[in-house]
């Protein structure tokens, strides 16, 4: 009787055996419509013609990224640590995150870059911002401690004042690609 128990007891704990759930949604055709977020906080732009010259040039020069071959880009920003109410910067050199970027990508249809604004951080997955570019272009002045951002190549962009979001990043690159065939 004991050894039936613990055969029972040995089945019943294997069919109840906690798998990875596989049920993670697909949001790479994600559209705006299917983000929770409020439409009024999305701002839609388009940089002047020697703006997206210079951002591709500063791009490829010193975060090895062709926006021109890319066709999109998202950007994921961490503004300066002093005008945060709260330490943005706390994780940025955390070793636990090296597989991050990777697996963020696969998730994505756009590549990504992720880069901050203070100098003194080494970081495997965010990038220094050292000539402040993409600090000009499109910091708001919005008491936020990070935006994110996805542009194409042409220069028309979509972004957020948020920390980043796959689902986001996904919704903005599909309204890009629907502007461009409209």
């Amino acid at each position: 009787m004991k050894n039936l128990f613990l055969i029972l007891f040995v089945l019943f704990a294997f069919s109840c055996k906690s798998t990875k759930n596989n049920t993670e949604k697909n949001t790479k055709d994600y559209t705006l419509s299917d983000i929770k977020t409020s439409a009024s906080s999305i701002e839609v732009g388009e940089l002047k013609k020697q703006e997206i010259v210079d951002l591709k040039k500063y791009l490829k020069e010193t975060f090895n990224k062709d926006l021109d071959s890319l066709k999109y880009l998202t950007i994921s920003y961490l503004k300066s640590k002093n005008k945060c109410w709260y330490d943005n910067y706390q994780n940025i050199s955390s070793d636990s995150n090296k597989d991050l970027l990777n697996k963020l990508k696969t998730k994505m249809n756009s590549d990504l870059l992720i880069a901050h604004y203070d100098s003194g951080y080494n970081s495997f997955y965010s990038l220094h911002d050292e000539k402040k570019i993409i600090s000009s272009l499109f910091d708001r002045g919005y008491e936020t401690c990070d935006f994110m951002l996805t542009i194409n190549s042409m220069g028309v962009y979509l972004f957020k004042t948020s920390h980043f979001s796959i689902d986001v990043s996904n919704a903005f690159t599909n309204e890009l690609k629907k502007l461009e065939t409209n």
